[in-house]
């Protein structure tokens, strides 16, 4: 932490991020406290828990919003699990072997790519075009909206940006889902001083107006 640094809220939205469904439950109630902070808290930092490196990285500011509000979601099929239990099968095959073998979803990421980092419209038409040959229902809930418009689905390499490591001061706010809620804590944990850890689960009673959706009140202590 750089001294005289006041501390910050540093609020974890993971969850969210890889949320590719209607909001319900717990990712609903997130949404709220996300949508309230981004208003009333400006200097809140935005984070996403990295299995590849146990460790939070921001989010980068052009998705922040998105994430949030569920115009796009987090492309985590290259990250590892993140509890240790499961390997990927992309960890015993090699790497330019398993583009081949996922050759449906290696194309789809690197068209999406293209799609979102292109200054060419008409490339990224064209990226657009050719992902909707291949997208099946596998892919279909993470990448198409209902109405049919496209939903961007962000890769790490676009969607994060630096580690960010807690200091004294510090309110690290995990208000995701409860098995992401779990395993969304940073290895080495935060150093001593860190003023909290303020988490929640679908039984969290939340303020009443953030509730109620008008997002006035004050922060949770």
């Amino acid at each position: 932490m750089t001294a005289g640094r006041p501390g910050r809220i540093v609020f974890d939205i993971s969850s969210l991020a890889r949320w590719t469904g209607p909001p319900v439950g717990i990712v609903r109630a997130q949404r709220e406290l996300a949508l309230w902070a981004r208003e009333y808290r400006p200097d809140t930092a935005f984070v996403f828990f990295d299995p590849s490196i146990m460790g939070y990285r921001a989010v980068r500011p052009r998705f922040v919003d998105a994430f949030i509000t569920g115009a796009a979601s987090f492309n985590g099929w290259s990250l590892p699990d993140p509890t240790g239990r499961r390997k990927r099968r992309s960890a015993w095959v090699p790497r330019g072997a398993y583009a081949l073998l996922q050759g449906r979803r290696t194309l789809l990421r690197r068209l999406e790519h293209l799609r979102l980092t292109s200054e060419r419209a008409g490339l990224r038409d064209w990226a657009d075009r050719t992902q909707r040959r291949l997208i099946t229902d596998r892919y279909r809930q993470a990448m198409i909206n209902p109405d049919g418009s496209r939903r961007d689905f962000v890769t790490a390499d676009l969607a994060l940006g630096d580690p960010v490591g807690l200091g004294s001061g510090d309110t690290l706010v995990c208000a995701g889902l409860d098995g992401a809620t779990a395993i969304s804590t940073p290895s080495p944990p935060p150093r001593p001083g860190t003023a909290s850890a303020w988490r929640c689960s679908a039984t969290t009673s939340f303020p009443s107006s953030i509730r109620s959706g008008s997002r006035t009140g004050t922060w949770p202590t």
